[in-house]
């Protein structure tokens, strides 16, 4: 067994006992969600987390909403973008590599940049324009000026001799024309001043309209960084480490609402997996070191408590669900012991999973598991808990975010998931920092009481009362926590893992089905999830109880597909009929059963022995409504004669059959009756 619940049970003198998770905490979303239904019939509740949160700088300030919210659009629009090229646009590679996510993130990023870069090009250059057209406009309305100025002088001029004996019709002439000039000028100039005072307006629009020099300055970038580690936190694992196409493979389609809905129930996992198993047997302290499987079955070693005592389990299958990480050098181990590589001090692959309590596999799994293992990636998210005397913290929200200064460390101490039923703070590793964190476990909480202080000031505590920390991926029997997908491959690595491996016959994997495999790393639907990991071993107990138990309510064969010729001219039927469910409600019949067939045999019989007349005197709905309708229309030439098929002749079996002359009255009376209707309705058409 793998599986990464650690809880925490703890007596605290203010709250009395307090509980919470290590490992595994978070649920998500309750629709559609296998968990749900479990916890109500061990009576657990689903808690509802809010996600809403307060974001502080490395400073201890809060950032605004508006700018959180500003950030978050952008972040899901980049985010959305590289869905768009990666999935509908099939961009797979970025410099001739496959795209991972960070590298897709940042190019966007880029391109958004790019983006306001073009924009700000273009405003200058716009406004550029504008100047020029304004200095362009000002020499024309300067050139007006002087145009009207000097043409003023010569009218004035001309006006002074106008009154002498020199003037003569010339100097008239002159003048006239001198005036039509004048009047041009300016209606220009007039023209030229109202065009200068638009432009100056314009100006002025697009002085306030000038865009920002660039797309996000630093302080968005670390806000920015924060949601990278975010998602590195859900997946699991460093976005470069990450496929851009495929990071993504839970199926969330019938429920969108449901996609960003965490809950917690209100124990611990452990808690609530103790409570189903209670009947069960779980061998703590047993350390695989080796699988053998044939065809007569599978044998188990197990390294019991320090490794002093070896058990041996045999059974006709076994069902891993050894976490990923363990799984990886698993392979590796079984390489180096099926192609002799031989260690310093002498040791063997096998020897050396003994030694590190490294399960490994005898005969060594399928190439196509093996491929399978080392393409999927496994990542690794670490928690540092903080018990303190009493609650300081806002009850209003449970998670509380925190921005690192520098791009590498967004991941270290990012979010601070604050319990309200209990004195707790639960705080986050993501991405590299969750991978280098500090073993130190006093500088570690130092840094992080350094945080709280700058948030919650002289309300924070000096030092918690209690400190616990967990870091899968350093524990030998986990060595990570989530699987994801990595660039260049498309999630079909979990069905691979998912498929069962059959024993080694010569040398073809032929043999029947004796390793199965279950976890969250073998469920396509919902990886790195807890109901993911729960749905698998669903699938496989099905798998086992169907090949070694058998599967009594399948077909043995498909049924037989007989077309019969129906009397109507309409379609052919295909009628399926199944021999063996046939054979198997005959010989189910009871004796009621076969009495009332045996009846009905003998009705159908003796209906068949009635002489029919050769006319119909009995006439069906449909010939009925027909020949009313040909008495309303007055055609009584063109209607058609009733066929064999439709002229049916009803006969009825009761309990006290009638005689024939009984029978035979009857049908007279009713022929007469629908002989009188009809009569009826010819005379009212």
């Amino acid at each position: 067994m793998g599986g990464r619940a650690q809880p925490v049970n703890t007596e605290h003198r203010e709250c009395g006992r307090v509980r919470f998770d290590l490992g595994c905490s978070f649920i998500n979303g309750v629709v559609g969600n296998p968990l749900t239904v479990l916890m109500k019939q061990v009576n657990f509740s689903p808690l509802p987390i809010r996600t809403e949160m307060q974001i502080f700088d490395e400073f201890g300030k809060q950032i605004s909403t508006k700018r959180d919210q500003l950030l978050e659009a952008t972040f899901v629009n980049i985010s959305d973008s590289v869905d768009y090229v990666t999935k509908e646009r099939n961009v797979k590679t970025l410099f001739g590599k496959p795209m991972n996510l960070n590298d897709a993130y940042d190019h966007m990023a880029n391109l958004l940049e790019l983006h306001v870069r073009k924009t700000r090009l273009q405003y200058w250059n716009q406004y550029g324009e504008v100047v020029n057209m304004l200095a362009d406009t000002q020499k024309q309305i300067e050139i007006y000026e002087e145009t009207i100025r000097t043409i003023g002088q010569k009218i004035e001029e001309l006006d002074e001799r106008k009154g002498s004996q020199r003037f003569s019709l010339e100097e008239q002439t002159l003048k006239r024309c001198l005036s039509k000039e004048l009047e041009k000028a300016l209606a220009a100039f007039d023209q030229a001043t109202e065009r200068y005072a638009n432009l100056q307006m314009a100006l002025s629009n697009v002085k306030k309209k000038e865009p920002c020099v660039t797309y996000m300055n630093q302080r968005d970038l670390r806000l920015l960084d924060f949601y990278k580690a975010l998602r590195e936190f859900t997946i699991g694992g460093m976005l470069q480490d990450v496929s851009a196409e495929n990071w993504d493979q839970e199926v969330r389609e019938d429920n969108e609402a449901n996609k960003f809905a965490p809950y917690r129930i209100s124990d611990t996992i452990y808690t609530l997996i103790r409570t189903i198993a209670a009947k069960d047997t779980i061998q703590l302290e047993h350390h695989v070191t080796r699988i053998e499987y044939n065809a007569e079955g599978v044998k188990v070693h197990a390294l019991i408590g320090n490794g002093d005592k070896e058990e041996v389990f045999q059974a006709d299958c076994v069902l891993s669900t050894i976490p990923l990480g363990v799984l990886k050098k698993s392979v590796s181990a079984n390489e180096a012991q099926h192609n002799g590589h031989v260690k310093e001090n002498g040791e063997n692959g096998t020897e050396r999973g003994k030694q590190e309590q490294i399960p490994v596999f005898e005969p060594p799994l399928p190439k196509e598991k093996v491929e399978a293992i080392e393409k999927l990636g496994c990542g690794s998210v670490a928690k540092l808990a903080l018990v303190f005397e009493k609650q300081f913290w806002d009850a209003a929200t449970d998670f509380v975010g925190h921005l690192n200064s520098t791009r590498e460390s967004r991941g270290e101490m990012f979010l601070f998931f604050c319990h309200q039923n209990q004195p707790v703070i639960e705080i986050f590793f993501s991405g590299q920092a969750a991978l280098s964190m500090d073993a130190d476990l006093e500088s570690t909480t130092r840094k992080a009481m350094t945080i709280l202080n700058q948030i919650y000031g002289g309300a924070c505590p000096k030092w918690p009362t209690n400190i616990y920390v967990t870091n899968f991926t350093k524990k030998r029997t986990h060595l990570g926590t989530h699987s994801y997908v990595t660039p260049g491959n498309d999630g079909s690595e979990y069905d691979v893992m998912a498929e069962p491996v059959k024993a080694k016959i010569e040398d073809e994997y032929s043999g029947p089905e004796r390793v199965f495999f279950a976890g969250e790393h073998t469920c396509r639907a919902a990886p790195s999830t807890l109901h993911g990991a729960f749905m698998s071993g669903l699938r496989e107990a099905a798998r086992i109880a169907d090949i070694h138990l058998g599967c009594p309510f399948a077909r043995d064969k498909e049924p037989e597909c007989i077309e019969l010729e129906d009397e109507s001219d309409d379609d052919d039927d295909a009628i399926l009929i199944d021999d063996e469910n046939q054979k198997s409600r005959e010989n189910s019949k009871t004796p009621a059963d076969a009495a009332t067939q045996q009846i009905e045999d003998t009705t159908h019989t003796d209906s068949q022995s009635v002489q029919k007349p050769a006319k119909t005197e009995e006439i069906t709905l449909e010939d009925e409504n027909e020949l009313l309708g040909i008495a309303a229309s007055g055609d009584s030439q063109n209607a058609p004669a009733p066929s064999t098929s439709e002229s049916v002749e009803e006969v009825t079996m009761e309990a006290d059959k009638p005689t024939e002359e009984g029978e035979k009255k009857d049908q007279d009376d009713d022929s007469t009756a629908l002989d009188q209707l009809i009569a009826e309705h010819k005379t009212d058409a």
